[in-house]
């Protein structure tokens, strides 16, 4: 089977002119479980799990000036969703802004860079 093309991946709210979007990923907690009647082997239990990070990329406009304007100084978690193109699908998660960083290089395009903590369950 083919790959689908990333071109035309979509963030909601709605930020212009992405360059990369990146992620969620994730981790769960490993819990040991042993006890001595455990025959010699490690006996584990699967903890929480971590959804990570999305992190984007894209050039700074009024759209990404509006992510950091307005999620950069609330705690409360937002609905993120991303689309994929070629009826791949959609994720959608709670998150909240973890970082947001800008660059402008003397060669390129004023840009940014933006990571959004996942903090409940994506669906």
């Amino acid at each position: 089977m083919a790959g689908i093309a990333a071109f035309g991946t979509t963030v909601s709210p709605t930020i212009a002119e992405l360059k990369n979007v990146s992620g969620p990923g994730g981790s769960r907690d490993v819990i040991d479980a042993s006890y001595h009647g455990s025959n010699l082997f490690k006996e584990y239990v699967g903890g929480l799990i971590d959804g990570g990070s999305v992190t984007l990329e894209g050039n700074l406009e009024t759209t990404a000036l509006n992510l950091f304007t307005t999620y950069a100084t609330s705690s409360s978690a937002t609905n993120f969703v991303i689309t994929f193109p070629g009826g791949a699908g959609t994720l959608t998660f709670p998150g909240f802004l973890e970082s947001f960083d800008t660059g402008a290089p003397i060669d390129g395009m004023v840009n940014f860079s933006a990571s959004i903590k996942v903090a409940g369950k994506p669906t």
